[in-house]
């Protein structure tokens, strides 16, 4: 914790963000160390978590350690190639299905100025500007 709150001043993440990245990457850890569906499922529903806080930057950063996990999980890791393809899937499902249980009634409570700053101000505008 105290590393976290030192260097937690020294990032641009967001708090959400950050807990959202952390929560991802604890539930596939034990979703790779079980093999249980319920995890790669809680993994998806991190990420949707994190959507909120960047958009899709919480991708960047859970997406690498899903992408990376037979190099970091060692003999840990009972998945074969496929399984593990199936198991992202099965995450990035989870993830896609629930944001646009929040997203879709914001975009129409919104407005249509809101809906342009979610589109495009929120999105790429971040990236361009952040450069």
């Amino acid at each position: 914790m105290l590393m976290f709150a030192v260097f937690c001043g020294l990032t641009m993440f967001d708090a959400l963000l950050g807990l959202a990245a952390v929560v991802a990457i604890y539930a596939l850890v034990m979703a790779v160390q079980t093999n249980c569906l319920q995890s790669w499922i809680a993994v998806g529903v991190a990420i949707s978590l994190g959507v909120p806080a960047k958009g899709a930057v919480v991708l960047f950063h859970v997406l690498s350690a899903l992408i990376t996990v037979p190099f970091w999980a060692g003999n840990r890791a009972t998945l074969t190639p496929t399984g593990l393809t199936k198991r992202i899937c099965v995450t990035l499902f989870a993830a896609a299905v629930l944001i646009p249980i929040w997203l879709l009634p914001a975009l129409i409570m919104g407005g249509p100025e809101y809906r342009k700053e979610v589109r495009w101000t929120q999105s790429a505008g971040q990236m361009v500007d952040s450069f």
